[in-house]
């Protein structure tokens, strides 16, 4: 059976099975594959057994007509446009949450859409932000013009 691209793969490790020595009727313990071999083969779901990871450079994927409201609607619907979501991207973070032991992960392609998903899925109306003074100038007109806006303060 093959993942559909629609599918979310499972990115944590598979445990595999370590037989107990002193007694069968136990539970085996599961053994976590090593941090090297995880970063080798995190995140490659979708590769055919590839190591190296495919790359998507496409920014539209074909659709079948009927479809294609629903997918337009689905948040991260991975071969739709590619700004909701991409296999390359999703396999990176598929592969970053492997690695750091994670649930999920989120790839960005900027620090500033990072930052604004961040404090605007966070924070709402009388939210309070504590920031230092010195950082980089977009943060500073998003926490200084924009998050006042939406009632948080900064």
């Amino acid at each position: 059976m093959t993942d559909s691209p629609d599918s979310t793969p499972d990115p944590s490790p598979r445990p595999s099975a370590v037989p107990s020595p002193d007694n069968r009727d136990e539970p085996a313990e599961p053994r976590r594959e090593a941090p090297e071999t995880v970063a080798v083969r995190a995140g490659r779901t979708h590769n055919g057994g590839a190591l190296a990871p495919i790359l998507w450079a496409t920014s539209a994927f074909e659709v079948a007509p009927k479809d294609t409201r629903r997918l337009a609607t689905t948040p991260r619907t991975p071969t739709f446009y590619t700004r909701h979501g991409n296999p390359t991207v999703r396999g990176f973070e598929d592969a970053v949450a492997a690695l750091e032991g994670a649930e999920a992960a989120l790839a960005f392609a900027s620090g500033m859409g990072a930052i604004s998903a961040v404090v605007l899925g966070l924070c709402g109306r009388g939210s309070h932000i504590v920031a230092q003074r010195q950082m980089y100038g977009g943060t500073l007109q998003l926490l200084g013009s924009v998050c006042p806006r939406f009632g948080i303060d900064v």
